[in-house]
């Protein structure tokens, strides 16, 4: 599809040479009206804008905001020259609605960048531990089968995942890329996903900073879809936090988590930040992996909000920068009905201490 629209451009660019060569006589090219110099340059200017954006496009680079100023600077000439060029016009409106819509891309991804930079470069209040002795068995055990304890806990990361996703019990499985961004010693992180079908695609956006949850998702990263926040959202985001430190183990000595041993190899685990806590509770193997995190969380159906069992079970593990961490596993709905196994997830890297946002 790509190579058609970047077609399109370079076609289109192509027709607004004669009135430049017009206009500065390289070429007699026979139009209703005399170009002048000026006008010439214009032609000229669209012409480039829509090459540019045509190799863009091929590139996978952002190129709406170059296709928006040529589509407009280019219905100007039309509108002008109406009988040499009112064919463009056609041209012109297959190009908007997709400029359009990178355009929005564009902005949402920016908006969204600029929060996840300053997630990155909040200064630090908490203290975190010196020593595993205090805490229970299991999660000491945890720490140390993670490596974690060998390194300097990070200040922050990010990462990148992969997976599926489904609204609905008996939805159909959409894909999804996501970047994340957390800061491990204030809470906060910003999640950053686009979620793709056939037909359409999703830009969605988990935020949790300075105790507060908001979540956004866009149809096509133009139309709102949801913007969401309050007392539900809070609750669930810190959850998603607390249920999260696994990908930055060393998280677990910091003074906001306090650890309850609740069976031979279960954690429960509180998190307080910003006045507010929420509780769940970590499950481990023998070995001293997660093998699952379960906690009463927030479930959003039809603008209803209820307490339901969430569970994220994990799968497989992976090591980033001598860590090992969980690499693959899904998100459930424990509901009365049965399971909505919800979210298929897979880490594919992870970087800490980061400097900047990908």
């Amino acid at each position: 599809m790509k190579f058609i629209l970047a077609a399109v451009l370079a076609i289109h660019a192509v027709a607004h040479l004669p009135g430049f060569l017009e206009a500065f006589g390289i070429s007699k090219m026979p139009m209703s009206r005399p170009v002048s110099p000026s006008a010439g340059l214009i032609w000229l200017i669209v012409c480039v804008l829509l090459f540019a954006a045509a190799v863009l496009v091929v590139l996978g680079k952002g190129w709406g905001p170059y296709g928006l100023i040529a589509v407009v600077l280019s219905q100007l000439l039309v509108v002008i020259w109406w009988h040499d060029a009112r064919l463009g016009t056609a041209l012109n409106i297959a190009i908007l609605v997709p400029a359009l819509l990178n355009t929005a891309a564009l902005r949402f991804k920016a908006v969204a960048r600029n929060e996840a930079a300053s997630i990155l470069q909040m200064d630090s209040t908490v203290i975190a531990r010196t020593s595993v002795a205090d805490l229970p068995a299991p999660v000491a055990k945890w720490l140390k089968a993670s490596g974690a304890l060998n390194k300097t806990p990070p200040r922050t990361l990010r990462l990148r995942q992969k997976g599926k996703m489904r609204m609905e019990p008996d939805g159909k499985w959409l894909k999804v890329e996501a970047e994340q961004y957390f800061n491990a010693e204030r809470p906060a992180f910003l999640w950053l996903a686009n979620i793709r079908s056939p037909l359409y695609s999703v830009a969605g956006k988990d935020l949790f900073l300075a105790g507060k949850g908001n979540m956004v998702i866009k149809l096509a990263s133009l139309l709102p879809v949801a913007n969401a926040s309050g007392p539900e959202l809070d609750q669930g985001t810190m959850l998603r936090y607390l249920a999260e430190i696994q990908w930055f183990p060393g998280a677990a000595l910091n003074e906001y988590v306090k650890w309850r041993q609740v069976g031979e190899n279960a954690a429960e685990a509180t998190l307080t930040y910003g006045g507010k806590s929420v509780t769940g509770t970590y499950f481990f193997n023998d070995k001293g992996d997660v093998i699952s995190f379960e906690a009463r969380r927030y479930m959003e159906r039809k603008g209803t909000y209820t307490l339901e069992t969430w569970a994220v079970p994990v799968t497989a593990y992976a090591t980033f920068d001598g860590v090992r961490v969980p690499s693959r596993g899904c998100a459930i709905w424990k509901l009365k009905e049965g399971d909505f196994n919800w979210f298929r997830w897979e880490v594919t890297e992870i970087e800490f201490n980061p400097v900047s946002v990908y």
